[in-house]
């Protein structure tokens, strides 16, 4: 399932394309391919997830739980998102009009950016599919499976531990089979962790090479213009720059969705740090 922070990527494409009042600043100046450098690894290990946990914002002004490790690429991506009046050379309408010297390489330039523009969207379907779908569904098949049969396996015993000391008037009965069975959940959600981890790098660098193709075009196509972009070409560097910032928040919710799916299947994890 896509997170919030990747969900508002597509709503942000819907909002720009529609032409609406309230658009994203400057969305076509945003370079987003320079921030993939500041997204996080997974964390491997259920101490570094709990620390890592805690209340981030949304591009919507509020907060989810979520890795507060990324808490500073988050605040930049809300300060790129918020709503702002549209500077006239990003308006539909006007780059349309007074078009640059058309030549056959800028002609074969303008091909270049839609054909990318084309292909960053497939990338991003394909990459984000693959990873939260079919790679984290895997996962969390495999883990749901882990933890029923751990369940099944300690409750007679927890069961039994329960009934000595109800007998004995209360208190404890020794050795505890529940913290027993939620070690062993732990150990099994630390291994959901270290098996994403490198499906999880393949995704990020999938959608961070696809970011890169998309600048070198729009290099490509201000070098055929002489530095100065025909309206139809603005408009391709427009949609590339936000399928650029849509990869960006998508390997950044796929990143935030692992932490807290672990996070809330684990056992008697504590926000911060350590365990209730």
């Amino acid at each position: 399932m896509m997170s919030r922070i990747g969900m508002a990527g597509v709503v942000l494409v819907a909002c720009v394309a529609a032409g609406g009042s309230a658009r994203a600043q400057g969305v076509s100046t945003v370079v987003a391919l320079h921030s993939f450098k500041d997204l996080p690894t997974l964390p491997t290990s259920i101490d570094s997830l709990a620390r890592y946990y805690g209340d981030v914002a949304t591009p919507d002004g509020s907060t989810e739980k979520g890795d507060v490790h990324t808490e500073a690429l988050r605040q930049r991506i809300v300060g790129w998102m918020k709503p702002t009046g549209v500077p006239p050379g990003m308006d539909y309408s006007s780059m349309m009009q007074s078009p640059g010297m058309m030549t056959p390489a800028a002609a074969q330039a303008i091909g270049s950016l839609s054909q990318v523009a084309g292909q960053m969207n497939a990338d991003f379907t394909d990459a984000t599919q693959s990873f939260n779908v079919v790679t984290m569904g895997r996962l969390h098949a495999a883990y749901e499976d882990k933890v029923a049969a751990l369940n099944k396996q300690y409750q007679p015993a927890i069961d039994r531990c329960m009934a000595r000391a109800e007998r004995a008037g209360g208190g404890s009965c020794g050795a505890d089979p529940a913290q027993q069975r939620d070690a062993a959940i732990n150990a099994a959600a630390a291994g959901l962790l270290k098996r994403a981890a490198a499906p999880y790098d393949d995704l990020k660098h999938t959608l961070q090479q696809s970011a890169a193709q998309g600048e070198a075009a729009i290099d490509q196509a201000t070098k055929a213009f002489g530095g100065k972009l025909s309206g139809i070409a603005r408009a391709q560097v427009m949609m590339i720059r936000q399928n650029e910032l849509n990869e960006l928040m998508g390997a950044l919710g796929a990143e935030n969705d692992v932490v807290t799916y672990v996070f809330a299947h684990a056992a008697n994890l504590k926000a911060g740090g350590g365990t209730h």
